[in-house]
């Protein structure tokens, strides 16, 4: 039986390989740096681009979200684009931040939590984009890759 977090992240990612780019979809599968229990770490291709999405879905809808510190530290020593998609309940809505508003938030806001993950709140984004629907999500996401002439 799949708990709430998991169909969040499965509903995610359905949406993300059935949103229509002009030039065909967006292929998904697990990031190759993750390790087979993280399905979070997801790698997206488009075309020739590809890059990394480390999705979190909010603990128990307390308006946080607990962020691997060995997670992120993969992503950087991989040195792949990433982005770092915090989806905010079950109806779409999301923030977006990238490796640098997130390496922002640590060293401004000094994002604390235990040993292995960072306790992640709203107001401790230095910078973000906010979304209401995965629609604009993925448009941004396609934009932001330069692949703004993909968004159908």
């Amino acid at each position: 039986m799949k708990n709430a977090k998991n169909e969040s992240l499965d509903r995610f990612k359905e949406a993300l390989m059935d949103y229509p780019c002009t030039h065909g979809s967006f292929r998904v599968r697990q990031w190759s740096g993750a390790s087979k229990s993280t399905p979070n770490l997801i790698s997206v291709f488009y075309g020739k681009t590809e890059w990394v999405l480390y999705a979190k879905q909010d603990n128990n809808r307390y308006g946080w979200w607990g962020i691997n510190r060995n997670q992120l530290q993969a992503l950087r020593d991989s040195r792949q684009k990433w982005y770092l998609i915090l989806l905010d309940g079950s109806d779409g809505a999301s923030y977006m931040l990238t490796e640098g508003d997130v390496d922002k938030g640590i060293d401004i806001f000094g994002w604390k939590g235990s040993e292995t993950d960072y306790e992640v709140h709203p107001h401790e984004f230095v910078s973000y984009r906010r979304f209401a629907t995965y629609d604009e999500l993925f448009r941004a996401l396609l934009v932001e890759e330069g692949l703004g002439a993909a968004v159908g």
